[in-house]
C-alpha cells in the first residue's frame, strides 16, 4: 500500500474493498472452527462470506486460520495522556511520538473503535486533522468537554504537564459555555462529562457544579 507522511506521521492508504481468506469465523457454539471461509468486503462493508470466493481485482489478505471478529470498542481512554510519561519525564517531542504510535497499538490489540472519556480541544482537533489527513488508527469518538469548579477534582496542579493540553475549572455558566464554544466544529462528540468526584472514601474535600450551574445556555439541562 502507498505510504504518505501526515501530521509527521507515516500513514497508509487503507483498502476499503478486501478478499479475505482462510479466516476463522465464530458464528455461536455450534461453529466448526475447522471449516475455513472467505469473507468480501467492499467500499467498506461486507457484502459476502462464503468457502470459496474469487477476488476479481481486489486486494487478498490470507488469513491463514486466523480469527476474523468485529473490531472491538474500549469505551474509556485518555490518548493525550500518555502512560508513565510523568515517570519518565518525557520531552514534548517523545510525547508526540508516543501519543500517534498508541493509535496503531489499539489496531494492532483488534480495537477498532476508541471514547475518550476527556479530551482537550487543542488535542482533538490535532488527532481529527491526522485521521483526515489519512492517519492510521481507531474510529474516535469523545465526551467534552469535562468541566468542574474551582477548587474541584483535577484543579489546580492535580493534572501534571504530561497530561498535555489542558481545560480549565469552570466557575459560571458563562465559563460553561466558553468551554463548550472551544469545541464549535468539531466532530464526533457524544456527549460532555461532568466530574463528580467530592474526594477519596468518606473524605469530602471537592466541590461539585450544583443544577443551577449546569442550567445552559438553550434552557435545557446538562
Amino acid at each position: 500500500m502507498p505510504e504518505q507522511t501526515t501530521a509527521g506521521q507515516t500513514t497508509r492508504a487503507i483498502p476499503r474493498s478486501l478478499l479475505i481468506t482462510n479466516a476463522r469465523l465464530l458464528d455461536g457454539p455450534d461453529t466448526d472452527t475447522n471449516d475455513l471461509q472467505c469473507v468480501r468486503i467492499e467500499e467498506g462493508e461486507i457484502v459476502g462470506i462464503g468457502r470459496e470466493m474469487t477476488a476479481e481485482g481486489l486486494q487478498t489478505l490470507d488469513a491463514e486460520g486466523a480469527t476474523v471478529l468485529p473490531g472491538l470498542i474500549d469505551a474509556h481512554v485518555h490518548l493525550q495522556s500518555v502512560p508513565g510519561s510523568a515517570f519518565r519525564k518525557d520531552s514534548t517531542e517523545v510525547l508526540h511520538t508516543y501519543r500517534y504510535r498508541q493509535l496503531r497499538a489499539y489496531l494492532a490489540c483488534g480495537v477498532t473503535t476508541v471514547l475518550d472519556n476527556a479530551i482537550s480541544a487543542p488535542m482533538l482537533r490535532e488527532f481529527q486533522n491526522y485521521f483526515d489527513g489519512g492517519g492510521i488508527g481507531p474510529r474516535l469518538y469523545a465526551l467534552a468537554p469535562a468541566f468542574y469548579p474551582p477548587g474541584g477534582y483535577l484543579d489546580h496542579d492535580m493534572l501534571t504537564p504530561y497530561w498535555g493540553p489542558q481545560w480549565r475549572a469552570a466557575g459560571s455558566k458563562e465559563d460553561i459555555r466558553a468551554l463548550f464554544d472551544e469545541y464549535e466544529g468539531l466532530q464526533n462528540i457524544v456527549g460532555v462529562k461532568t466530574l463528580l468526584e467530592t474526594g477519596f472514601g468518606k473524605a469530602n474535600i471537592w466541590p461539585l457544579h450544583s443544577p443551577r450551574d449546569t442550567q445552559d445556555h438553550h434552557g435545557g439541562s446538562l
